[in-house]
């Protein structure tokens, strides 16, 4: 759902590294709003996303690919929400901004929480993909040249671990019956280009590791030039 938004207007992202969040932040920037930060939770390690298992230079290289800086919160799931509103504070305080974007397209729950705690943070959330066909938002991400690589995927779905976003993925996400935007958990991405990156990320796909659910995590680290 879309805000009337006055031009110049600055934003922060709620950046997972993946597609979702990363085509709502072209679609709040085409509308003439300015990115000035992303945030990104870590797990305890602070190694990897906690989302998406991304790891930390990864995440480093898209922020400098967009010329956007990136602000990392640490937590376990106990601490998460106090952490986030913590970083997303002092982020609004040092780069003037009024909102926050997310990626999230119809979860009510997910919803209310952003903007429960967007709310203690001086801010306002900002959903850009609300309640759209997913079909037409994958169309507009591989229109707009947005490439997604999969990095986790549930384990109906773990076959496609490795492969990039592309209309026989999105057939076959649909024909097994999976979100094709993988709302329910199906699968993540990491965003290797997109609109706004100076360079395309080049990766190098590691180990394959897989939770006693069949739920299977891909590592990517930067390829060395």
């Amino acid at each position: 759902m879309g805000l009337n938004v006055i031009v110049g207007t600055r934003y922060l992202s709620s950046w997972s590294g993946g597609k979702d969040s990363a085509l709502a932040l072209v679609r709040a920037r085409e509308q003439g709003a300015v990115p000035v930060g992303l945030l990104n939770m870590l797990a305890e390690s602070g190694e990897r996303s906690r989302s998406h298992g991304l790891p930390l230079q990864v995440l480093r290289a898209q922020a400098e690919a967009l010329g956007v800086p990136i602000a990392f919160g640490v937590a376990a799931w106990a601490d998460y929400e106090r952490e986030w509103v913590r970083q997303a504070s002092d982020l609004r305080r040092a780069s003037g901004a009024t909102q926050m974007v997310f990626g999230d397209i119809d979860l009510q729950a997910h919803r209310d929480w952003e903007e429960q705690v967007c709310a203690q943070a001086g801010l306002t959330a900002w959903l850009p993909l609300w309640l759209e066909s997913r079909t037409a938002l994958l169309a507009e991400m591989l229109q707009l040249g947005l490439r997604a690589l999969i990095v986790s995927a549930r384990a109906d779905c773990v076959d496609l671990l490795g492969e990039v976003l592309d209309e026989a993925v999105i057939r076959s996400l649909i024909e097994r019956g999976a979100d094709a935007c993988g709302e329910n958990g199906e699968y993540h991405t990491c965003v290797l280009d997109m609109p706004g990156f100076a360079r395309a990320l080049q990766v190098r796909l590691g180990e394959r590791e897989y939770s006693p659910e069949g739920y299977g995590f891909l590592r990517v680290d930067l390829a060395e030039e």
